[in-house]
């Protein structure tokens, strides 16, 4: 922080069995000794093991002006990452950090809480759990990677004798609205595509039907573009189709 001191956000549960999922913070000069601050950055009543919130995780990315009747100093926006137990779903929230007090304010519209994580915005739509990030200097860029949290039961990961792997990494910063964020596979990803192998063309999508991409192993990068007639009669997207 401005003030030369390292923070760490942990993810914790404060008061016993039906405590406050609360993330803390700590502050510490010398990387060794902590104090932790009297205020969390979040906290909400847990109901279960199960609704545990995990790997807390938050990092500035703007300077603004804050409104003047709160206070003419300067603010830092930030945001502010939960992992939850029971979804097995990253969400995060994009809002006003105080960097004095230790304290973050989400700035949320009507369909979301600020004090219920699991309402807030979420990193992916796929298996992507326990997210992580750090600050590359050296290109200007935020890198984040994810557990790509798998499906297979506690037997066949034994069997196998692995479990889990890393997503790829993807850059991460702020979108124009300064509501949500936005990311992109790193640059250096590009380094690993081979050249074109298949093209389709002007290939029609009827709904139940299947096109088969021949010509490729295993795995492939595919990019689709479609072109939609009509969406009147489109469907609203449900998260729980996923």
């Amino acid at each position: 922080g401005r003030d030369g001191l390292w923070r760490i956000a942990v993810a914790a549960k404060v008061g016993g069995i039906n405590g406050i999922a609360s993330t803390l913070i700590y502050r510490s000069k010398d990387f060794r000794q902590w104090k932790r601050n009297a205020m969390p950055l979040t906290r909400r009543v847990l109901r279960g093991w199960s609704n545990a919130r995990t790997c807390s995780r938050w990092w500035s990315l703007a300077w603004r002006r804050g409104d003047p009747e709160q206070r003419a100093a300067l603010c830092l926006w930030a945001r502010l990452k939960l992992s939850v137990m029971n979804t097995t779903v990253d969400y995060y929230a994009v809002g006003r950090y105080d960097d004095v007090a230790d304290t973050f304010v989400p700035e949320v519209d009507g369909e979301r809480s600020v004090d219920d994580c699991r309402t807030w915005r979420r990193f992916d739509y796929g298996h992507v759990y326990a997210s992580k990030s750090f600050f590359d200097s050296r290109k200007n860029r935020r890198v984040l990677w994810s557990w790509a949290s798998e499906s297979d039961n506690p037997n066949d990961d034994l069997a196998r004798g692995w479990s889990g792997v890393q997503t790829v990494p993807r850059k991460v910063w702020l979108d124009g609205d300064g509501k949500q964020l936005r990311q992109w596979p790193i640059e250096e990803i590009e380094t690993l595509r081979s050249k074109r192998v298949v093209g389709m063309l002007g290939t029609q999508v009827n709904a139940g039907g299947v096109n088969k991409i021949v010509g490729v192993g295993a795995q492939a990068d595919v990019e689709a573009i479609f072109e939609i007639p009509s969406l009147e009669e489109a469907e609203t997207f449900q998260p729980n189709w996923l």
